[in-house]
Protein backbone atom coordinates (compact mmCIF):
# COMPACT_ATOMS: atom_id res chain seq x y z
CA UNK A 1 0.00 0.00 0.00
CA UNK A 2 1.14 3.50 -1.11
CA UNK A 3 2.48 5.48 1.77
CA UNK A 4 0.49 8.97 1.36
CA UNK A 5 -0.46 12.03 2.68
CA UNK A 6 -2.48 15.24 2.91
CA UNK A 7 -1.13 17.33 -0.67
CA UNK A 8 0.80 14.61 -2.37
CA UNK A 9 0.64 14.82 -6.01
CA UNK A 10 -1.20 11.38 -7.13
CA UNK A 11 -2.84 10.12 -10.67
CA UNK A 12 -6.14 8.59 -10.33
CA UNK A 13 -7.26 7.13 -14.04
CA UNK A 14 -5.36 9.37 -16.27
CA UNK A 15 -5.78 12.79 -14.17
CA UNK A 16 -3.23 14.49 -11.88
CA UNK A 17 -4.67 15.74 -8.73
CA UNK A 18 -3.94 15.82 -5.06
CA UNK A 19 -4.91 13.87 -2.08
CA UNK A 20 -7.22 16.14 0.32
CA UNK A 21 -7.80 13.46 3.19
CA UNK A 22 -6.97 10.17 3.42
CA UNK A 23 -8.72 7.23 5.19
CA UNK A 24 -7.69 3.22 5.55
CA UNK A 25 -8.73 2.08 2.40
CA UNK A 26 -9.33 5.10 0.32
CA UNK A 27 -9.07 8.76 -0.01
CA UNK A 28 -10.60 11.93 -0.84
CA UNK A 29 -9.13 13.90 -3.57
CA UNK A 30 -10.21 16.87 -6.17
CA UNK A 31 -11.42 15.64 -9.42
CA UNK A 32 -9.59 18.12 -11.69
CA UNK A 33 -11.65 18.75 -13.97
CA UNK A 34 -14.92 19.31 -12.02
CA UNK A 35 -13.53 20.73 -8.67
CA UNK A 36 -15.72 18.35 -7.22
CA UNK A 37 -14.59 15.96 -4.17
CA UNK A 38 -14.59 12.52 -5.16
CA UNK A 39 -13.92 9.00 -3.16
CA UNK A 40 -11.15 6.37 -4.66
CA UNK A 41 -9.69 3.03 -3.14
CA UNK A 42 -6.25 3.02 -2.73
CA UNK A 43 -5.74 0.40 -5.12
CA UNK A 44 -6.54 2.83 -7.99
CA UNK A 45 -4.00 5.39 -7.24
CA UNK A 46 -0.71 5.48 -7.73
CA UNK A 47 2.16 8.69 -6.83
CA UNK A 48 2.76 11.05 -9.50
CA UNK A 49 6.27 10.89 -11.43
CA UNK A 50 8.19 14.38 -10.70
CA UNK A 51 7.30 15.46 -14.02
CA UNK A 52 3.75 15.13 -13.21
CA UNK A 53 3.78 16.43 -10.14
CA UNK A 54 6.02 19.17 -11.30
CA UNK A 55 3.66 20.22 -14.15
CA UNK A 56 0.80 20.07 -11.78
CA UNK A 57 2.31 22.14 -9.24
CA UNK A 58 3.06 24.87 -11.82
CA UNK A 59 -0.77 25.08 -13.15
CA UNK A 60 -1.23 25.71 -9.02
CA UNK A 61 1.25 28.12 -8.54
CA UNK A 62 -0.94 30.02 -12.14
CA UNK A 63 -4.02 29.47 -10.25
CA UNK A 64 -3.34 30.70 -7.56
CA UNK A 65 -1.78 34.31 -9.31
CA UNK A 66 -4.68 34.47 -11.52
CA UNK A 67 -7.23 34.20 -8.58
CA UNK A 68 -4.82 36.51 -6.18
CA UNK A 69 -5.36 39.11 -9.52
CA UNK A 70 -9.58 38.77 -8.95
CA UNK A 71 -9.54 38.42 -5.16
CA UNK A 72 -7.57 42.09 -5.40
CA UNK A 73 -10.05 43.32 -7.74
CA UNK A 74 -12.94 41.95 -5.25
CA UNK A 75 -11.92 43.54 -2.55
CA UNK A 76 -11.56 47.05 -4.64
CA UNK A 77 -14.80 47.05 -5.73
CA UNK A 78 -17.04 44.78 -3.51
CA UNK A 79 -15.24 45.31 -0.26
CA UNK A 80 -16.53 42.05 2.15
CA UNK A 81 -16.89 40.37 -0.82
CA UNK A 82 -15.91 36.57 0.72
CA UNK A 83 -18.23 37.41 3.84
CA UNK A 84 -20.64 36.50 0.78
CA UNK A 85 -19.48 33.02 -0.14
CA UNK A 86 -20.21 29.94 1.57
CA UNK A 87 -17.57 27.61 1.12
CA UNK A 88 -19.90 24.57 1.98
CA UNK A 89 -22.05 25.45 -1.75
CA UNK A 90 -18.43 26.94 -3.84
CA UNK A 91 -18.37 25.25 -6.62
CA UNK A 92 -16.41 27.06 -9.69
CA UNK A 93 -17.99 24.71 -12.02
CA UNK A 94 -21.12 26.24 -11.74
CA UNK A 95 -22.29 29.57 -13.15
CA UNK A 96 -24.78 30.00 -9.49
CA UNK A 97 -22.35 28.80 -6.96
CA UNK A 98 -19.07 29.66 -7.93
CA UNK A 99 -17.16 33.07 -6.35
CA UNK A 100 -18.80 35.12 -9.16
CA UNK A 101 -22.29 33.31 -8.36
CA UNK A 102 -21.80 34.01 -4.18
CA UNK A 103 -20.91 37.68 -4.51
CA UNK A 104 -23.17 39.01 -7.54
CA UNK A 105 -26.11 36.30 -8.19
CA UNK A 106 -24.46 34.32 -11.13
CA UNK A 107 -21.04 34.28 -12.88
CA UNK A 108 -22.40 36.94 -15.87
CA UNK A 109 -23.80 39.55 -13.35
CA UNK A 110 -20.38 39.12 -11.49
CA UNK A 111 -18.13 39.53 -14.88
CA UNK A 112 -20.48 42.83 -16.04
CA UNK A 113 -19.65 44.02 -12.28
CA UNK A 114 -16.18 43.95 -12.26
CA UNK A 115 -14.93 44.35 -16.19
CA UNK A 116 -18.01 46.30 -17.47
CA UNK A 117 -20.75 45.25 -20.27
CA UNK A 118 -19.00 44.99 -22.94
CA UNK A 119 -15.45 43.15 -21.30
CA UNK A 120 -13.03 41.39 -23.25
CA UNK A 121 -13.35 37.55 -23.32
CA UNK A 122 -9.39 38.08 -22.71
CA UNK A 123 -10.24 39.78 -18.90
CA UNK A 124 -12.60 36.89 -18.18
CA UNK A 125 -10.33 33.88 -19.26
CA UNK A 126 -7.41 35.14 -17.63
CA UNK A 127 -9.12 36.16 -14.58
CA UNK A 128 -9.48 33.06 -12.17
CA UNK A 129 -13.40 33.13 -12.21
CA UNK A 130 -13.09 30.77 -15.27
CA UNK A 131 -11.16 27.24 -16.13
CA UNK A 132 -8.58 28.29 -19.32
CA UNK A 133 -6.10 27.71 -20.89
CA UNK A 134 -2.63 29.85 -20.00
CA UNK A 135 0.32 29.91 -22.51
CA UNK A 136 3.70 28.81 -20.37
CA UNK A 137 6.61 29.17 -22.17
CA UNK A 138 5.93 27.06 -25.78
CA UNK A 139 2.94 25.15 -24.46
CA UNK A 140 -0.29 25.37 -23.25
CA UNK A 141 -1.34 24.46 -19.79
CA UNK A 142 -5.01 23.81 -18.28
CA UNK A 143 -5.93 25.73 -15.69
CA UNK A 144 -9.22 23.54 -14.23
CA UNK A 145 -11.90 24.30 -12.00
CA UNK A 146 -10.44 22.05 -9.52
CA UNK A 147 -7.61 24.30 -9.77
CA UNK A 148 -9.20 27.97 -9.03
CA UNK A 149 -11.44 25.64 -6.57
CA UNK A 150 -8.65 25.06 -4.30
CA UNK A 151 -7.34 28.98 -5.10
CA UNK A 152 -10.77 30.39 -4.07
CA UNK A 153 -10.68 27.88 -1.19
CA UNK A 154 -7.64 29.25 0.11
CA UNK A 155 -8.23 32.95 -0.36
CA UNK A 156 -11.48 32.99 0.94
CA UNK A 157 -10.27 31.38 4.25
CA UNK A 158 -7.57 34.25 4.24
CA UNK A 159 -9.60 37.35 3.57
CA UNK A 160 -12.32 35.64 6.34
CA UNK A 161 -9.67 35.98 9.10
CA UNK A 162 -9.02 39.26 7.98
CA UNK A 163 -12.56 39.91 8.52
Amino acid sequence: MLDLKHGDVIVVGDEVTTVVRLFDRGLWFRDPSTGTLDFVHRAHVRLANPAEAQAFRQVERIAGEMVARSAALLRERQPGWALSVDLDDLDMADEFFCVAGHVFGDFRTGMDELFGDEHDHEDVMSSGFHDTFRSVGDREVWVSNGHLQDAWEKVIAEELQEV
